[in-house]
């Protein structure tokens, strides 16, 4: 048994699967047979037939592909929760401040993925 902590690659496939299912409406398929141990499939929404399994995108590690999570955000009329979000997922107290525009704009694309996450979430909750 090995005692090894996660990788960063680990921890930014584990983010990205959990914005595939729970932001973008992806389907998991995880009794197909795997290409590697660990591995789960995924299907984009729409689309259940199993030759159409794709890969997940890196959505916590690519600015293109944390543009289609922020697309569905603002989609389901969720901006203001995420800005929020994401305002604290920057440390930012006052988010429409100068400096908080400015941070927000920088910010990475996992903590958009993470400020995404919250957001939904938040949805589901109420």
């Amino acid at each position: 048994m090995s005692d090894s902590l996660p990788t960063r690659e680990d921890t930014a496939r584990a983010l990205d699967a959990q914005v595939a299912e729970e932001v973008m409406g992806w389907q998991r398929f995880p009794y197909l047979m795997e290409p590697a141990p660990g591995t789960v499939r995924y299907c984009p929404p729409g689309r259940v037939h199993v030759s159409t399994i794709e890969k997940v995108p890196p959505y916590s590690t690519d600015y293109t592909a944390v543009r289609l999570v922020e697309d569905e955000i603002e989609r389901r009329g969720l901006g203001p929760r995420f800005v929020a979000e994401l305002g604290a997922c920057v440390c930012l107290e006052y988010p429409y401040a100068n400096r908080g525009v400015w941070r927000i704009l920088r910010a990475s694309p996992e903590d958009r993925c993470r400020a995404a996450l919250s957001a939904v979430r938040s949805m589901v909750a109420k």
